[in-house]
């Protein structure tokens, strides 16, 4: 991740694999990590209008300073409430955008 919701640079490791393979419900699987913990989920895509629904996020549960537990909180919010999608950068950057009344978004470079 390379910067967060009000489109601020972040110290914090944080990284999101969206991977090809469905669980048994037919979603599309979410992994990785953020600052304390592993966290994993499921989304829908809908790549003509650049659509994105991510469901429930769950992480493990090692504990931390108060700073990296309350950011891990708000990141797993905010990745159920992301709408849609943008890739640029020959498909290096992609862009998790908040609904358009927040005006906010995620945006992770890719690591190589």
């Amino acid at each position: 991740m390379v910067s967060y919701a009000d489109n601020k640079q972040i110290l914090l490791n944080v990284t999101i694999e969206l991977k090809s393979e469905r669980d048994s419900s037919g979603h599309y699987m979410i992994t990785g990590k953020s600052p304390l913990n592993f966290y994993f989920s499921t989304f829908d895509i809908d790549d003509t209008n650049n659509l994105i629904t991510v469901y429930d996020v769950q992480s493990t549960k090692i504990g931390g300073g108060a700073l990296s537990v309350s950011f891990e909180k708000n990141y797993y919010e905010l990745l159920t409430k992301i709408k849609s999608y943008e890739v640029s950068n020959s498909g290096k950057t992609l862009k998790l955008i908040l609904p358009v009344i927040e005006n906010q978004h995620i945006t992770y470079k890719l690591i190589q």
